[in-house]
């Protein structure tokens, strides 16, 4: 047997690496593909890629079931379309300014966050279908309430109760394909969850900017109507459109009423682990934790590397999945104590290269979040083209620019990730060109008024600045140590939705309203108020810009740290005969 030193076995036993995959770079599939490694590294036994399948349901089944999620993401992330491309019009129903209509987009998102913590609770105790149909009823009467909402306190409820229960459906959807999917195509199944999601916003905000293009009326403008008139002219107004979702979601809730509950069930298998030999691995799937356990009673025995420090037994593993929503359980320690808190946020507080990646990836999701709400007030009042022409010109640019960008940015990471597993300084400064560009392109056309300028440039703008998300998500992981990978999963998201997602399109609603509603239009008489969001917007891939090149300088000084620590160590090592590193 080979004498290895106890610190270099650590280091044997912590050695990543990767596995075959589907080459799809999503961000869940970033996700999945950067942590099998790790996952294979734990304790030098485990083994990628087992789950727990019911090997009695039939394939022809599940693939239906697939089908029937990924029509489930894309009908319910719709509502969040219409909203972004109807602010003006709801501004003009209730009679508010921008940020009191932009709040009615966040509210979605500040339900979604509270409701991720609830989902992670009831998940393991609750049959999976009733949990997933129940959550369906209730988004269904959200948008009927929607549809119906009198006043902006009823509006602001239906929003943030839409968002609350959509939270366990895109919880629920990775769960479900990391048990019943395919081993060869997880992470292409997770990587078409994500596009579906996307095109789901896409559709809506297109959907929903093409029935506005019918009507200049809204219905509380015109009383005097019918009942029928009225109807109809809520169809053709920005209500429409949430009662057209309410209509489609209907078949779905029938088709999965109609699926047997083995075939949905996530939660009763998986409700119970072992915490004594457990680890979790960090992988967030829309709030999933992957947790892998040892388990003595399974078919599949690896014997680990003899040390001192393990003990001499042949352990066998499980897969489990623990429903964490946002990552916000305490992860364990090998022998499952509870670590201390408050030393894992010291050290992901003190990490220079943590902090400023996450927030420039925080900055990058506020750009594109405060664009697709208030790029289209800007092309109709400032480029001054036709209401149709800019919703479709929105939905063309979110199509082309953060689609190729993400994929693009994926592949990069991918090929970097191969080339270097154990660094990431050249992620990093791939982020820190590609912020670059993104900032270049930006500031050309920051006083432009020509269409197709404008329109060229910020899809330039957007395929560089979401071509390095892949890329800064993947130093975000493998910049921290192993065991607080949980908590700094938790931490960055919770940045991403509260200040990329939640705060975006109310802080540019916010300085529009300051310039609008100033005493004796003195900021209004210099500024227009939508040009100054989508300059804010613009202004902001500077201190994006900035970040990355301070992640990428803070790399650098870790590089060099690391190498002179190396080299005392090898040093150290030639000169100790007692240590001898036999490969």
């Amino acid at each position: 047997m080979p004498l290895i030193g106890e610190r270099d076995s650590i280091s044997l036993l912590s050695e990543t690496k990767r596995s075959s995959r589907s080459s799809f770079p999503t961000l869940q599939g970033l996700y999945m593909s950067l942590f099998e490694g790790e996952m294979i590294s734990d304790e030098n036994y485990l083994i990628t890629g087992e789950q727990s399948r019911s090997s009695n349901i039939d394939r022809k089944l599940i693939k239906l079931q697939f089908f029937v999620t990924v029509a489930l993401s894309i009908v319910v992330c719709m509502d969040h379309g219409f909203v972004a491309c109807n602010l003006e019009w709801i501004e003009k129903s209730f009679g508010v300014g921008y940020t009191q209509s932009s709040i009615i987009g966040s509210m979605v998102y500040m339900g979604f966050l509270i409701g991720s913590l609830v989902t992670g609770i009831f998940l393991p105790i609750i049959k999976s279908k009733v949990l997933l149909l129940s959550s369906l009823i209730m988004i269904n009467l959200t948008c009927l309430y929607s549809f119906k909402a009198d006043s902006l306190g009823e509006i602001y409820a239906a929003r943030f109760f839409t968002g609350f229960f959509q939270a366990v459906v895109i919880v629920y959807i990775p769960l479900w394909v990391d048990q019943y999917a395919p081993k060869s195509n997880i992470t292409s199944w997770l990587a078409y969850q994500q596009l579906s999601g996307m095109l789901g916003i896409l559709s809506g905000y297109l959907l929903g900017g093409i029935l506005t293009c019918f009507t200049t009326e809204d219905i509380f403008i015109n009383i005097n109507s019918t009942y029928t008139d009225r109807f109809i002219t809520s169809i053709l107004s920005w209500r429409g459109p949430f009662l057209i979702q309410f209509i489609v979601i209907i078949p779905i809730i029938a088709i999965i009423t109609l699926f047997p509950a083995n075939i949905l069930d996530i939660g009763q298998e998986y409700s119970s682990f072992n915490s004594d030999n457990s680890r979790t691995t960090g992988l967030l799937v829309s709030g999933v934790t992957v947790q892998r356990s040892t388990d003595a009673n399974n078919d599949l025995s690896v014997k680990p590397i003899t040390n001192p420090n393990i003990n001499k037994v042949n352990y066998q593993r499980g897969s489990k999945l623990q429903r964490s929503s946002i990552l916000l359980l305490p992860s364990m320690t090998r022998k499952g104590d509870i670590v201390n808190k408050k030393e894992e946020l010291s050290e992901i507080c003190s990490n220079p290269i943590y902090i400023f990646t996450t927030l420039s990836t925080c900055g990058v999701y506020c750009f594109v979040t405060g664009l697709i709400f208030w790029m289209n007030q800007y092309l109709t009042q400032v480029i001054l083209i036709d209401r149709f022409s800019a919703i479709f010109t929105v939905f063309c640019v979110f199509l082309i620019g953060p689609t190729l960008g993400v994929y693009f940015g994926g592949i990069t990471g991918d090929i970097l990730n191969e080339y270097r597993p154990q660094g990431f300084g050249w992620i990093l400064t791939f982020c820190f060109f590609f912020s670059l560009f993104g900032f270049i392109a930006s500031m050309s056309i920051l006083k432009t008024r020509s269409y197709i300028a404008f329109v060229w440039g910020i899809t330039i703008a957007l395929f560089f600045l979401t071509g390095t998300l892949p890329m800064s998500l993947i130093v975000s992981m493998k910049c921290v140590s192993s065991h607080i990978r949980p908590m700094a999963t938790a931490l960055a998201q919770f940045i991403f939705n509260l200040f990329g997602f939640l705060m975006a399109p109310v802080f540019i609603g916010a300085i529009m309203d300051i310039i609008d509603l100033f005493p004796f239009g003195a900021l209004k008489y210099k500024y227009d108020p939508h040009s100054a969001g989508i300059i804010t917007l613009l202004y902001l891939t500077g201190p994006i810009f900035f970040m990355y090149g301070i992640a990428m300088f803070s790399s650098c000084c870790y590089c060099m740290i690391r190498q002179n620590t190396t080299t005392s160590r090898n040093n150290s090592q030639t000169n100790n005969p007692m240590k001898i590193i036999i490969q």
